[in-house]
């Protein structure tokens, strides 16, 4: 398979996928808030999550996408920046959205306590993400997943996956109320990803 074709591939599962996330998070956003889009890839979600609500969102990822096009780049503002603390003031945004990327990520509860800096008293994280409930779910979920991903050229497959209740409890640990849960499957191949709104106190 060319890399043109993969990339058009991954554009047509992520698309229908990005709507579905955004219109499932869009309760969430109030009009005129001011969200980072942590790990925004294409940036499609946060496209379609402008459209829905009204709100402004600011793009950071570790690559630059090959299908975030120039328009989504600029609507975002779009950062690329090299991990670590992210490049932003304590209280800098309204939420943070994290869709479907902290398993990407080297550790996982140190982007956690990274959102819940940059974030303003009160905001919301929006966390879109694959968690496990027993150890064969775990391997599905790292199969799935790096097989989906190696369609991208340059994405970080760590694989970082962490269980549900490890989730549930780095939440109360940093004394962040859960507004709400659900499940929720976006798309093919109906992956369940769970949704948490989650407030800092």
């Amino acid at each position: 398979m060319t890399l043109l074709s993969q990339n058009f591939l991954y554009r047509i599962l992520t698309r229908r996928r990005s709507y579905r996330i955004a219109r499932a998070v869009a309760p969430f956003v109030p009009a005129q808030a001011y969200l980072l889009d942590f790990g925004c890839g294409n940036g499609y979600t946060a496209e379609y999550l402008i459209t829905l609500t009204g709100c402004r969102i600011k793009g950071v990822d570790l690559i630059r996408d090959v299908n975030l096009d120039e328009r989504r780049a600029s609507l975002l503002g779009f950062i690329q920046y090299p991990g670590g603390p992210l490049p932003f003031e304590a209280g800098s945004f309204d939420g943070v959205l994290a869709s479907a990327v902290m398993h990407h990520t080297s550790d996982p509860l140190f982007y956690l306590d990274e959102f819940i800096r940059v974030l303003k008293p009160g905001g919301r994280i929006l966390m879109v993400e694959e968690m496990y409930k027993t150890q064969v779910g775990k391997f599905l979920l790292m199969v799935h997943d790096y097989l989906l991903n190696k369609l991208k050229k340059g994405v970080p497959v760590p694989l970082n996956f962490y269980s549900l209740s490890k989730y549930l409890h780095s939440f109360g640990e940093r004394k962040l109320q859960i507004e709400h849960h659900s499940g929720l499957r976006p798309a093919f191949p109906y992956v369940r990803h769970e949704l948490f709104v989650l407030r800092k106190s």
